[in-house]
């Protein structure tokens, strides 16, 4: 991961928490429009924005990504829509090959973190203990995140 994540750094430098915790997967804060520019001409297919519609962003995010030929998926996260519906949703994305190269983002790369974890143990087949060190690599701080993935694991596990 870390060879990864210093070739994306020359590729996006500036990118708040940039990481690539997974193949052709790279997780961060919010970009700017010269990151997604890089990005497009990197190959990238799809930016995942876990951020609210209503939330305060810098430009139209939506409409720079299409115009550089990328996909834009918008995934809000919130306390009110994290669920186990927005976890299936995310898993579901997360396992479409055609989607990768995939910038997956937030605002500061914390609710990133979190969609991780049921998709690492669930998709993955890594260890709950696992995922959530790396979570914590890619930017999860909130104990409330961590612990509503992991509730959602557990539910699935047990399903």
């Amino acid at each position: 991961m870390e060879e990864q994540a210093h070739d994306i750094r020359k590729i996006v430098p500036g990118l708040v928490n940039a990481c690539t915790p997974l193949e052709r997967v790279l997780t961060a804060g919010q970009p700017d429009a010269r990151h997604l520019e890089a990005l497009a001409k990197a190959g990238y297919r799809t930016v995942l924005d876990l951020r609210a519609p209503d939330e305060p962003r810098p430009f139209d995010e939506a409409a720079e990504v299409r115009r550089l030929g990328m996909e834009y998926v918008n995934l809000p996260v919130t306390a009110d829509t994290l669920g186990d519906e927005t976890f299936d949703r995310f898993r579901a994305l997360m396992r479409d090959p055609d989607r990768r190269p995939l910038l997956l983002h937030c605002a500061s790369a914390n609710r990133v973190g979190a969609l991780l974890i049921p998709y690492l143990v669930l998709d993955e087949g890594r260890s709950p203990d696992e995922a959530v060190e790396l979570a914590v690599q890619v930017g999860l701080r909130s104990e409330e995140l961590r612990d509503a993935a992991l509730d959602y694991v557990r539910r699935a596990r047990a399903s």
